[in-house]
């Protein structure tokens, strides 16, 4: 506004107001989805998918062609997923959207115990058929990795649906946390320091932390019974004075596993205090593999990520830059030297930067051929034949949208309705000032 009013030489002579600015470029932006919030959508959710390969979204429609269900996720909650999807929380909002459907949002959480999202959902009711739809797509999206355990808000249809499934076992501060979590060795504090350095070395920060703790309660554990079996041994553990704290720890060595009876390592996924007890009297210098799981561990993503992503045509390209740039720069070193070889290097360098940018523009040309058949196969706009989805009425609250009286805009000179303050009667027919006069002569 600034720049216009300068331009017209004072903020009296633009004739508008910064907020008829924004509702002027609020209208155009409403023309673009005149077709309709859900032809907006899916087009932004195809083009999306167009220039991201692990892109995925789906949906439905009911018998009236308006939407049902839509599912989508992009390749951060892929990767979010295929690294910590074992547990999986099925969160259910309401009143987050003009045609009140349950937004349905499946996270977990990662290494660090932050929030990953692993993909979202928009639901026409919450009953066992969409449950069962959402968890297919969410499945399909992730190549079938099904999760350990699903935490939910306890809604019946949803519990239902786990059970006929029958799953297995029923984008900065993220890599602020996992840079200081690689890039750092923490002061090493107890007298276990091979164990300690061994799980600093391999597990993130956050986890470290919480195993430190259980490596410190091991101080008050001791040993009152050791049984020799065949192929394993039994430790029987007790506290400090607390005898009636006891628990057993079963340890094979050919294999290295070990099971508590607290089954804290099932439930946290690393070693409680009695199993370190147990790597204590066994005089381990590392954490067994297998009581590692890769989820906690450092080099979690790069595990799963390595030939996985599929390379992006720009990606491609500043690659074929970077190795031509990095090829040309030794016979530029010789020829710089030498008159003869400057000249002829020059010389063919310049036929054949002639004959790529012809072959260039030849490629430019055949890609835009070929969208504009595209374009008169599909038509100009993308058109998916789907309408907006009707207003249902979910669980969330709804006294408060039932008695909603929308407000009228009124002026903000005379505060009534019907025009704005630079349409304002009064000010157009001086009525105002002549009330301000007379309220000086008084």
């Amino acid at each position: 506004m600034d720049f216009v009013a300068q331009q017209s030489g004072g903020y009296e002579s633009v004739g508008y107001t910064q907020k008829d600015l924004y509702n002027h470029f609020t209208v155009q932006r409403n023309i673009e989805v005149a077709d309709g919030d859900v032809e907006g959508a899916l087009a932004y959710l195809c083009a999306k998918a167009e220039n991201d390969l692990l892109f995925y979204y789906k949906y439905d429609v009911d018998e009236q062609n308006q939407l049902n269900n839509l599912f989508w996720r992009d390749v951060t909650c892929r990767t979010d997923s295929m690294c910590f999807g074992d547990v999986l929380i099925f969160d259910l909002t309401y009143g987050t959207n003009a045609y009140r459907k349950p937004l349905v949002i499946l996270a977990g959480f990662n290494s660090h115990f932050q929030t990953a999202i692993f993909g979202c959902a928009l639901l026409t009711a919450e009953i066992v058929e969409t449950y069962t739809w959402v968890l297919e797509r969410f499945l399909d999206s992730m190549d079938h990795k099904k999760p350990v355990s699903i935490m939910t808000d306890g809604d019946k249809a949803m519990r239902r649906v786990i059970k006929t499934m029958t799953l297995a076992k029923l984008r900065h501060n993220e890599a602020k946390v996992q840079v200081e979590s690689v890039n750092s060795t923490p002061v090493l504090s107890t007298c276990m320091k091979r164990i300690e350095k061994h799980a600093a070395d391999t597990y993130t920060r956050g986890i470290f932390n919480k195993l430190l703790k259980k490596i410190k309660k091991e101080q008050s554990l001791f040993k009152v019974e050791k049984v020799e079996l065949e192929d394993f041994r039994v430790y029987y553990l007790s506290r400090y004075q607390q005898p009636d704290a006891t628990g057993s720890v079963n340890y094979q060595p050919n294999d290295g596993i070990m099971k508590c009876s607290c089954l804290k390592f099932e439930s946290i996924g690393f070693p409680c205090q009695h199993m370190i007890s147990v790597m204590k009297m066994e005089h381990m210098r590392e954490i067994p593999s297998s009581l590692i799981l890769q989820r906690w561990t450092k080099t979690t993503k790069s595990f799963h990520l390595h030939g996985s992503t599929p390379m992006l045509e720009w990606v491609t390209q500043m690659t074929r830059f970077g190795a031509l740039s990095s090829t040309c720069v030794e016979i530029c070193y010789y020829t710089s030297h030498i008159a003869k070889g400057y000249n002829e290097t020059n010389k063919e360098i310049t036929k054949l930067t002639s004959r790529m940018r012809d072959l260039y523009v030849f490629h430019v040309e055949e890609e835009q051929r070929n969208m504009r058949q595209n374009d008169n196969v599909e038509g100009t706009s993308m058109h998916f034949g789907v309408g907006n989805p009707i207003i249902i009425k979910g669980k969330g609250p709804h006294n408060l949208a039932k008695d909603f009286i929308p407000k009228t805009r009124k002026c903000g000179n005379c505060r009534k309705s019907g025009h704005i303050r630079t349409k304002c009667p009064k000010l157009v027919h001086g009525d105002n000032v002549e009330n301000i006069n007379e309220d000086e002569d008084t």
